[in-house]
């Protein structure tokens, strides 16, 4: 058989728009479907469906869930290509930088950093991004630069750019097997740069605005997906972090300023860095995080100064505390109840879960951003314990 033919018999087969249904909390999980082709795809490209489907019949394979099987995923609905950013970006603004979010755009020396809306995703398969840039040249900006960083990469690097781009041109990034969001995924891992460029050198301003339009094509064959690790392993918990550390932060009001500022760096407040190779896996039905604190520091001001938590699933770039919170004396027991939508993927080897600790107080109007109105000091340490409790263990 014709192996486009077997292929675009699978996609169909296999329909269901990852990118969109996770993102949805009442949506139905994206269709997977499992391999059962005699075709033998192109080596590095996908894996061999014939020495698959032999294993797959040996173990008995076909009579399991399809978290235990060889399967593949089609996002792509059948279609070739798909339009994943056509929008504004503007230059020019300075917005704050509360550690506690996450902004799609960020400005540094002219340079604009921006990331795709929660739901676009660079699709397994994607071949290459062709990135078109619309915007008004200036005597000191002429053109524009991409820059990239690919889901699996930490930053930005000197290598992935492109060439530089007048207005209304285009720069095709290609990308790999490696490179693309994997499957699962609901919060696209790519960050892409603006870079503005003058006569012979950076722009160190740009004040506009550039329409950028970022389309993801697909490559012809479908990528066959192995099964989903077990990381529970018939353990009905697993430690995602453990660790004590030192803490210390000053909050103050200005009356004449009017908001509450931060007047001495903060030292160990922030995220909490999870391991590579830890995840919050399918299956995790709640997670339990206990804080335990020592205070030094007794200056009168906010009653009770206190560590707190708040966290951003995967499924949004959105921070929130968690919904049941209880604190006895120099303890904080917190609860958070997770649905499918917001685990990691299965082949995920870094969470992309966040979780961060502030500066809170037993005040009514404290929040993520301090205790405010109020003088508050801390001085101590912070110990830190988050728990996954797997969903079938979860009692209440």
């Amino acid at each position: 058989m014709n192996r486009t033919l077997v292929l675009l018999v699978v996609a169909l087969a296999a329909s269901g728009s990852l990118a969109g249904c996770l993102n949805d909390d009442d949506a139905p999980a994206p269709q997977e479907t499992a391999n059962t082709s005699d075709e033998t795809a192109p080596t590095g490209l996908v894996a061999d469906n014939a020495a698959a489907k032999a294993n797959a019949t040996a173990t008995g394979d076909f009579q399991k869930s399809l978290d235990d099987r060889v399967h593949f995923h089609d996002a792509w609905e059948g279609e070739t290509e798909k339009v994943i950013f056509d929008g504004d970006i503007q230059s020019g603004a300075i917005l704050p930088s509360n550690p506690f979010f996450l902004f799609n755009r960020q400005f540094s020396n002219g340079a604009v950093t921006f990331t795709l809306p929660e739901g676009s995703l660079i699709l397994p398969e994607t071949k290459e991004i062709v990135a078109t840039v619309t915007f008004t040249a200036s005597p000191t900006v002429s053109a524009l630069r991409i820059m990239w960083k690919s889901a699996p990469e930490k930053s930005f690097n000197g290598e992935n750019v492109s060439a530089d781009l007048a207005p209304g041109a285009s720069a095709v990034i290609p990308t790999t097997v490696s490179s693309n969001d994997i499957p699962h995924t609901t919060v696209t891992k790519w960050y892409f740069r603006l870079v503005p460029i003058g006569p012979g050198e950076q722009a160190t301003a740009w004040n506009g605005t550039a329409h950028v339009t970022l389309t993801i094509k697909r490559d012809e064959v479908l990528l066959l997906s192995p099964p989903h690790p077990d990381l529970w392993k018939d353990n009905t918990t697993i430690t995602l972090y453990e660790g004590t550390f030192p803490a210390k932060q000053t909050w103050i009001v200005f009356p004449a300023a009017g908001p509450l500022e931060a007047v001495a760096p903060s030292e160990g407040f922030g995220e909490i860095p999870i391991e590579e190779g830890r995840i919050v896996p399918p299956h995790t039905g709640k997670i339990h995080i206990t804080l335990n604190w020592t205070n030094a520091d007794t200056t009168t001001g906010a009653t009770n100064p206190r560590p707190a938590i708040a966290y951003s699933p995967a499924n949004t770039r959105s921070f929130r505390t968690p919904d049941e919170v209880t604190v006895a004396g120099t303890t904080l027991e917190a609860f958070i109840t997770t649905t499918p939508q917001m685990v990691d993927s299965p082949y995920d080897v870094q969470t992309n879960w966040f979780f961060f600790t502030y500066l809170a107080s037993d005040s009514p109007t404290s929040g993520m951003f301090g205790p405010f109105g109020q003088v508050a000091k801390f001085d101590g340490t912070i110990s830190v314990k988050i728990v996954l409790l797997r969903e079938d263990a979860v009692t209440g």
